[in-house]
């Protein structure tokens, strides 16, 4: 008898969290903005709680050069956390919403759940950060492709390094589809996409990637056996 393995698994609840944060956060939106005086519809969103790569950059300088780290207005700091449970569209809302579940699913097979809120954390940060050096980004950064793609950077490492392992339940096949799924979003981000979006995007799969390497143990030895694994036999 054929023995057949779910791919997807158990939810952890802080991906949960994720998830119902970006949620709530579109619902508050769609009623807010039809609310008279609390200035909470899409732009206010924007204003409110999207990151500002020239309000950042402006801020960060007059605090080198005051001497200071007291932030006010647009650009703080605290948006490079706030700005992936803000979107564009109800629809890329839900679409972030699925995906944070999908991968959080999978993740949660091979790493705690500490590892995956890191992976979305530090991949919006970071891709915050490089949308910042962007020489003319759009207006605001919002999203949570930075994280999620971090997510899914996170797990493409982690299929590699389960090959290397030799996971019997695992094809090449299978380990192509996260850098597959991020070669089609960086296209699409190039193409239709807002001006520097791709950046935040590229470095959070990246820094999804490097995070493996911290989670694992032996994982720049697995990875190097998975990858020789996957092109040379």
């Amino acid at each position: 008898m054929n023995e057949y393995r779910a791919v997807f698994g158990r939810v952890p609840p802080v991906v949960w969290i994720l998830a119902l944060s970006i949620g709530l956060v579109e619902v508050a939106i769609q009623v807010f903005s039809f609310t008279p005086g609390l200035h909470f519809d899409r732009i206010g969103s924007y204003i409110l709680l999207g990151f500002d790569p020239v309000g950042f950059r402006f801020h960060l300088r007059l605090s080198l050069l005051l001497q200071s780290l007291d932030y006010q207005g647009s650009g703080a700091p605290i948006t490079l956390l706030t700005y992936p449970f803000i979107h564009l569209s109800p629809m890329s809302s839900i679409f972030s919403l699925v995906f944070v579940l999908c991968l959080g699913s999978l993740l949660n097979q091979w790493v705690r759940q500490w590892a995956v809120i890191a992976a979305f954390c530090l991949s919006g940060m970071a891709g915050g950060l490089a949308y910042s050096l962007y020489p003319e980004p759009a207006v605001f950064l919002v999203g949570a492709a930075p994280g999620y793609l971090g997510m899914l950077g996170l797990l493409g490492s982690l299929l590699v390094m389960e090959y290397g392992r030799k996971n019997p339940s695992l094809t090449p096949g299978f380990i192509g589809f996260p850098p597959l799924l991020f070669g089609i979003k960086i296209v699409q981000d190039v193409v239709f996409g807002l001006p520097g979006f791709y950046v935040a995007n590229a470095v959070g799969f990246i820094c999804g990637l490097l995070l493996s390497l911290l989670v694992v143990r032996g994982s720049v030895s697995l990875v190097r056996v998975g990858l020789h694994r996957l092109f040379k036999e």
